[in-house]
């Protein structure tokens, strides 16, 4: 009798719900009512993740970079055309340092940093393009610059995140999420340039990972979940190739495969040397690093050379058997460089490991030297190679030559 009751209570609950319900929906509702149905309640302090926390800390230090084909116009002149590439950057100081990728600002005749809409004019300080790095300035950038990791405690399966401006600074700052798939990986077989310019196969040793590297984030950050740079993202592999028995014997047995998901990013370690040079290098006034008209340096210091710019249209540059830089036409006899052990058809190519492709980088290099302390020379050096450029051998092939340094004591002027 009891359970009997209670069904009926319960039937009797049921239908007055259900009649509330019913009377409800059949009338008009209101404002108030569509209101708390469809506003949405999101308390972001309950989303919390290690991944949020290193991407708001890494952003802040990731910027865009453009490459212009002709010089920039004065400060205060508005720039008249299109970037001819972009790339993206890190910052590594709080002066207005950017790390980089090498082939982002190859050949660029102006450069500018990008960051939320505002473009600075920037400068290429130093670059290592055997590795694919470099480093410009922008005077005047003032953000947050990263904190660097250790690439050496990296470990498989770690998570890593991907920044930079993919296809371009309407997508800037993107984050792309992975693990690092592999450390210390091996790519070899491709042609690159030394620092100075000369071509040569060499085999790098990067950090490999399933987070999207894409055109345009060359030269942003690899980072890990505390938010620190590892690495630069500088390559990826589109194409593969794997060994497939064919059914025409007369056929390649290697077949082109699309891959996924494998980008390549050198170790920021293998950055730290060349950010160390720039960071040297920086006066703290920060203007540009040329010096013209009436802020251009006194006389300088005898070298008792006569130098040349390699012409860029010369067989040996075009094909980059020689690197670029200062070629000598004379050597003063008895004077510093004679004595320093230069010989005419040697390459002036870094004073004091700084590059001279130019006479403007030699003339601001020698600007920043102390006279009463020895110089050290980078040279090239390939026998008959002043014979081959100035046309004067019949055997117009380049020997391979090699890199020397040489001690120079400067004379007064």
């Amino acid at each position: 009798m009891k359970k009997n009751l209670r069904r009926l209570t319960a039937l009797a609950l049921g239908l007055a719900m259900l009649f509330t319900l019913t009377a409800a929906l059949a009338g008009k509702p209101t404002a108030q009512e569509l209101d708390k149905l469809l506003t949405g309640r999101t308390d972001k302090s309950n989303i919390t993740s290690p991944v949020i926390d290193a991407v708001n800390k890494a952003r802040k230090s990731v910027v865009g970079i453009n490459i212009y084909a002709e010089a920039l116009p004065p400060p205060g002149e508005a720039l008249q055309e299109e970037p001819m590439s972009i790339g993206s950057g890190t910052v590594v100081s709080p002066w207005g340092h950017v790390l980089t990728n090498f082939h982002v600002v190859h050949n660029a005749q102006g450069i500018t940093v990008v960051h939320e809409g505002e473009e600075y004019a920037a400068y290429l300080i130093d670059s290592e393009p055997d590795r694919d790095l470099a480093v410009v300035f922008a005077p005047e950038l003032k953000l947050q610059p990263v904190e660097f990791g250790d690439s050496d405690a990296l470990q498989i399966g770690e998570w890593a995140l991907v920044i930079g401006n993919p296809m371009g600074h309407d997508l800037d700052r993107s984050v792309f999420i992975g693990v690092i798939s592999a450390v210390k990986r091996a790519v070899e077989g491709y042609g690159v340039e030394d620092r100075y310019g000369k071509l040569h196969t060499s085999t790098q040793l990067m950090i490999q990972t399933d987070a999207a590297v894409n055109p345009g984030g060359s030269g942003g950050g690899l980072f890990n979940i505390l938010g620190q740079l590892q690495g630069v993202p500088t390559l990826k592999i589109s194409e593969g190739s794997m060994d497939e028995p064919s059914p025409d014997p007369g056929a390649s047995q290697e077949k082109p495969l699309p891959v996924d998901n494998i980008g390549m990013c050198v170790p920021i370690k293998d950055a730290m040397p060349l950010i160390r040079r720039a960071l040297e290098t920086y006066d703290g006034t920060g203007k540009p690093p040329v010096k013209t008209g009436d802020d251009a340096a006194p006389e300088r210091p005898r070298v008792g050379v006569l130098l040349r710019v390699l012409d860029e249209g010369l067989q040996p540059r075009r094909d980059k058997q020689i690197p670029r830089g200062l070629l000598v036409e004379e050597v003063d006899k008895g004077g510093p460089a004679q004595k320093a052990g230069v010989r005419p058809g040697d390459i002036l190519v870094a004073w004091n490991n700084r590059p001279t492709a130019d006479l403007n980088a030699l003339n601001l290099a020698r600007e920043q030297e102390d006279v009463q302390q020895p110089v050290t020379l980078t040279i090239y050096r390939s026998p008959g190679l002043l014979e081959v450029i100035t046309g004067q051998s019949g055997d117009p092939r380049m020997l391979e030559g090699d890199y020397q340094e040489l001690s120079l004591r400067l004379d007064n002027p």
